[in-house]
């Protein structure tokens, strides 16, 4: 739940709107209650946070279908431990609380130049 901290804020976001159909991996057809086939909300939260679910539809494509499967919110959760240990660091830092060795400018320059 670093994200609402970063941005000072008790909520990320009020809204979230996908335009693609969110299916089951390995399955052509829709996420559908009468397909039985689905996941409630509420049994979701149990197992993942709203904001893994975010990064989960951040990195799919927009208005593409959207494949869910354990996997896919295994790796969404990696992200977004990648994200919050990032923003823990760079806050640590800025406190003084965690020290890095100098950065030799040089070689900075140069992988820049490489990406």
């Amino acid at each position: 739940d670093a994200l609402p901290i970063y941005h000072q804020c008790e909520q990320w976001g009020n809204y979230f709107l996908h335009s693609g159909h969110l299916h089951l991996k390995g399955n052509e057809e829709k996420m559908s209650k009468s397909l039985k086939n689905y996941i409630t909300i509420k049994d979701f939260l149990k197992t993942y946070s709203a904001d893994q679910f975010r990064i989960f539809c951040l990195r799919c494509k927009y208005r593409s279908a959207v494949d869910f499967s354990d996997d896919s919110m295994h790796e969404a959760k990696n992200t977004l431990q990648t994200i919050s240990s990032f923003i823990n660091d760079a806050h640590a830092y800025m406190k003084g609380q965690l020290t890095c060795h100098a950065i030799a400018e040089d070689i900075l320059w140069e992988r820049s130049e490489e990406h």
